[in-house]
């Protein structure tokens, strides 16, 4: 059944949204940027404090099997699980593999200074690169799979398999005692191990500015990611973490994209919680903390000019534990509708009363006729809405606005351990352009 105007104003919650448009089309929140968290309906648990977890470094490690949408479950984990170690272990992971590149480098220069190089120092340099080549393979490899396969001409495989050529070099010609020799080899090691340490070479392989595949290839569910996709993940770092900044944003694309985003407008801490906080009140209605273990947002874009469509997942304990947050959103301010085949699995359409700003084309305040209560709509048929403030008389209408809010319309789902919540919008489903789940079909949800 579709909400009247009149059952939603009785609803009587209300909530700050922000829109998206482009990449990161998104007006402040109405907290400013302070840290508590945004108004929430009565009833609704919506901030965003998370009992800390462990680092992971393997995706799905904290899936709990079982519940409803197994195959949803586990290609959501493998999403948060892959943007929860960006977000708190990327930076250290990165600290500690050049530190591992400067003891490689310092063992290398230290045995090229030696008259002759005995047995045990031979021994030496393949502990330490050894060291450096499980490292790789360990905390970099599974993060990194861009670049892996047969025909891959650089990445963690391919410096694995120089590291261990140059060393199986080193030590030929230290049995045949060719001192010569060892010293160009070792002159060598030196040289790429300096270009694996300069920072370019770091950006090129393990960068998070933007992130590449796998995250890439979890998002869109594809082994062929489209080249006009791009996504930008959302996450909150708990205080236990190492890395300094709380709030981390970034981009995944892949690397031969043919539409290029724009920058992301997030260059400080302020910024950048504000953004996050804001992703937080679009989907207050949807949410709970109770029993919450972890959460991200993700926002799919195709290109500039076309509305972001955004994603929230939330992580809980075990399916019973998600079920139960379920339960206690719907039984709240957050009404349901029709449940809808979308892809593969069965949403819950849900609806709820927000405070918004938007800058979102595709929604904005409902425009009402002031001598009646039906709403006016142009020439394509579709409804007229205003994302300002301004009360006008366009096109010789005398208009009235609404009060300052209106409904959001959602979908949601649990899968296993997790609630997933998309596109939200102050568009009801029925009435959205054809080419509104454009990014979403894009992505592992549809």
């Amino acid at each position: 059944m579709a909400p009247s105007r009149r059952r939603v104003l009785r609803i009587g919650a209300t909530a700050s949204l922000a829109g998206l448009t482009g990449c990161a089309g998104l007006l402040g929140s109405d907290d400013g940027g302070d840290s508590t968290p945004a108004p929430t309906t009565q009833g609704q648990q919506s901030t965003d404090t998370a009992t800390p977890i462990p680092e992971t470094g393997t995706p799905s490690e904290t899936a709990t099997p079982g519940g409803p949408n197994p195959e949803l479950a586990a290609a959501t984990g493998d999403v948060l699980s892959e943007i929860r170690w960006f977000a708190t272990s990327y930076s250290n992971t990165i600290v500690q593999y050049r530190a591992h590149i400067r003891k490689a480098l310092d063992t290398a220069e230290h045995l090229s200074r030696q008259t002759g190089i005995s047995e045990a120092q031979v021994e030496r340099l393949s502990s330490v690169i050894g060291e450096l080549t499980t490292y790789i393979d360990e905390r970099l490899d599974p993060h990194f799979k861009e670049f892996s396969g047969e025909y891959a001409t650089q990445g963690p495989d391919i410096i694995v398999r120089e590291l261990n050529s140059r060393l199986s070099t080193i030590e030929q010609f230290a049995n045949t005692g060719d001192v010569s020799r060892v010293d160009e080899e070792l002159a060598s090691l030196r040289t790429y191990l300096n270009g694996l340490e300069n920072p370019d070479t770091v950006n090129t392989l393990f960068s998070d500015s933007p992130i590449h595949d796998p995250l890439l290839r979890y998002i869109t569910g594809t082994d062929n990611s489209p080249g006009e996709f791009a996504a930008i993940v959302l996450y909150r770092n708990n205080k236990n973490q190492t890395d300094p900044n709380e709030y981390y944003i970034r981009y995944v694309q892949t690397r031969n994209n043919n539409w290029n985003p724009d920058p992301l407008p997030f260059g400080s801490e302020y910024e950048r919680k504000a953004y996050y906080q804001d992703m937080q009140t679009i989907f207050s209605g949807v949410s709970t903390s109770s029993g919450r273990q972890d959460r991200a947002f993700v926002a799919a874009h195709t290109n500039n000019d076309a509305p972001a469509r955004l994603i929230s997942i939330q992580e809980f304990e075990d399916p019973p534990g998600a079920a139960n947050a379920l339960e206690t959103i719907i039984e709240g301010p957050v009404d349901t509708d029709d449940e809808e085949e979308l892809g593969s699995h069965t949403w819950q359409r849900v609806f709820y009363f927000s405070e918004l700003n938007t800058l979102d084309p595709h929604s904005g305040y409902l425009i009402y006729e002031s001598d009646s209560d039906s709403i006016v709509y142009n020439d394509q048929g579709e409804p007229v809405r205003s994302d300002d403030s301004v009360i006008g008389d366009p096109e010789s209408y005398e208009f009235t606005r609404d009060i300052k809010g209106d409904v959001v319309y959602a979908y949601l789902i649990q899968a296993g351990s997790y609630l997933v919540a998309m596109a939200p919008s102050l568009t009801i489903w029925n009435e959205r352009s054809s080419d509104s789940r454009n990014a979403l079909e894009q992505t592992w949800l549809l």
